[in-house]
């Protein structure tokens, strides 16, 4: 059947004026080895169920029991359509857009700060200056893009108030703590803090990945909690953790002073260039380099026989775009180095200068070939 007639067919469907021959028809076409749908990403195809449901004749009660299945398959036939046309122009308007990987761009300075009142801040647009005044806290933006907490006065006995800071697919910024503790963070993550500490501990939330310069405090030791039960324990020290919930592996990189790793049944102790990896519920340390789990903060990228999947997943967060690669190809290694402010074309030279693997795309989705 031509795409034109089952939009035709579909169309009447809706107006309920298919007659039962059109009906099996479509049933017919359905159940046939010439339907098939395109991969979509989960949110389009969410979008379009709730899209079609909404406009199906399903609230005919006398009938709703005998109308269900072809319903349902109609309703099928008409997702799959509706997510052909919307992939098909999609794709046309991006590759409109993107001719050339060299025009996708770097990221660069982006964050949105969440008020413990739920009120979103804009950290990208907002001027320098004063961002917000809260009790006994002053929040302002620095000139080179930072975020500051000065600490005015302490209220005891105040129950804590949280502030989160998020950076998008393609940003990443720096936050100065009350204590002085400098984080920054890395594309697609967040991080959740008291606006003051408590009086035995700092305590902080990371989701994605961040380097933390913690200021030296015996007496109220620095804790990063992430997800999987692990908690980093530190008592003024320097050192990366990359805790994104789609990574296999979490892993905490000690460049200065001595951290604690534990995911609730098991700890390790840190010395300096020593890397802590989370996978599967067991704790493992391996010596590092310098370049290792650092570079992305000194703007750069730097992989040291890296996995072409862990290459991949940090592009796409850098360049906000997808890659689909096969999995034969996802466990070849690479080595390079790069400023991470290079066009996404460029980034790639680290993969293809060998000439062994190669890459086609469509807008922002790109496919990774022999």
């Amino acid at each position: 059947m031509l795409e034109t007639q089952a939009e035709l067919l579909l169309s009447k469907y809706k107006q309920g004026t298919c007659t039962a021959e059109e009906l099996a028809l479509l049933e017919t076409w359905y159940q046939s080895s010439t339907f098939t749908q395109p991969e979509f990403a989960a949110g389009e195809i969410s979008e379009a169920k709730i899209s079609v449901w909404n406009n199906l004749p399903i609230n005919i009660v006398s009938n709703k029991w005998k109308l269900w299945p072809r319903l349902s398959i109609a309703a099928s036939l008409l997702i799959g359509l509706c997510l052909g046309t919307y992939y098909f122009t999609t794709s046309k308007n991006q590759v409109n857009k993107i001719s050339s990987l060299e025009q996708i761009a770097a990221g660069g300075t982006k964050a949105t700060l969440i008020l413990a009142n739920g009120k979103r801040i804009s950290l990208t647009s907002i001027p320098t200056g004063k961002v917000a005044s809260l009790p006994g806290v002053t929040i302002t933006k620095t000139n080179e893009g930072q975020l500051v907490y000065q600490v005015d006065g302490q209220q005891p006995g105040k129950q804590a108030e949280y502030n989160t800071i998020e950076t998008p697919v393609g940003g990443t910024y720096q936050v100065n703590l009350p204590d002085g503790t400098k984080i920054w963070l890395n594309a697609g993550s967040s991080l959740k803090y008291p606006t003051v500490f408590a009086a035995n501990e700092r305590r902080v939330e990371l989701l994605g990945e961040g380097y933390f310069e913690v200021t030296h405090n015996p007496e109220k030791p620095f804790i990063v909690k992430t997800a999987r039960h692990q908690e980093v324990k530190v008592f003024g020290t320097h050192f990366n953790l990359s805790a994104y919930a789609n990574d296999q592996i979490f892993t905490t990189t000690l460049y200065e002073g001595k951290v604690m790793v534990s995911n609730g049944q098991n700890e390790v102790v840190l010395k300096p260039f020593q890397q802590a990896s989370l996978q599967n519920g067991s704790l493992r340390i391996a010596e590092v380099s310098d370049a290792d789990g650092m570079s992305w903060k000194n703007d750069q990228f730097a992989f040291q026989n890296q996995a072409l999947e862990n290459i991949l997943k940090t592009f796409e967060r850098w360049y906000d775009v997808e890659f689909i690669c096969p999995q034969e190809l996802r466990t070849i290694t690479f080595s390079g180095k790069i400023s991470r402010q290079k066009t996404l074309k460029q980034a790639l030279n680290i993969i293809d200068k060998e000439g062994t693997i190669h890459f086609k795309h469509e807008g922002r989705r790109i496919w990774v070939t022999k």
